[in-house]
């Protein structure tokens, strides 16, 4: 009796295809782990040799912050806070390539991110976390998505609600990565 292979023959090519990661979206809370789970992605990226978009979110103030901000600041000195916010915000993700390097004594020396052996881009964005993570995800089109997630409590589990939720929407694979604090 003759078997008919090829139904066989295309699910074992199809599940024999190797899964390339060609871009990694690593969304990062600057926590004080951070480097370590930015180092997990850095090996991740070594392995497959792909690209990194470290994303950092600042939430957007409420409404009510705003009201109280324009009581007691201009419209200049609301813009220099944020200028400000985004340069420490951006100078804490190279300190934290740095740290995970092991590279580099100044800004000047890491701030290229060669040092990384991967490509590193870093990018620093207002809004909203979770719609930011998934608008990002659709801009770049990753074929990863890496967050950090902190172990609260017993009751806890690692995923945080914003990694749920990304988990939960996400057009791609979604890697938590748990942080024991």
């Amino acid at each position: 009796m003759e078997q008919d292979t090829s139904l066989s023959s295309a699910n074992v090519s199809a599940t024999n295809k190797i899964f390339k990661i060609k871009k990694i979206l690593y969304a990062t809370d600057l926590s004080q782990d951070a480097p370590k789970v930015f180092q997990y992605v850095l090996s991740i990226a070594r392995q497959f040799g792909a690209e990194v978009i470290s994303l950092h979110v600042i939430e957007r103030y409420s409404e009510d912050v705003k009201i109280t901000l324009a009581k007691y600041f201009s419209k200049e000195k609301e813009k220099e806070m944020m200028d400000n916010n985004y340069q420490e915000t951006m100078n804490e993700m190279l300190f934290r390539d740095k740290m995970a390097s092991g590279y580099g004594e100044t800004v000047e020396e890491w701030e290229d991110q060669t040092h990384l052996g991967v490509k590193s881009i870093n990018k620093v964005v207002y809004g909203n976390i979770e719609e930011q993570i998934l608008m990002w995800s659709d801009k770049i089109n990753p074929d990863l998505i890496i967050l950090g997630a902190h172990k609260k409590s017993f009751t806890h589990t690692y995923w945080n609600t914003v990694g749920k939720r990304v988990l939960k929407r996400s057009k791609v694979p979604v890697t938590i990565v748990p942080i024991c604090d």
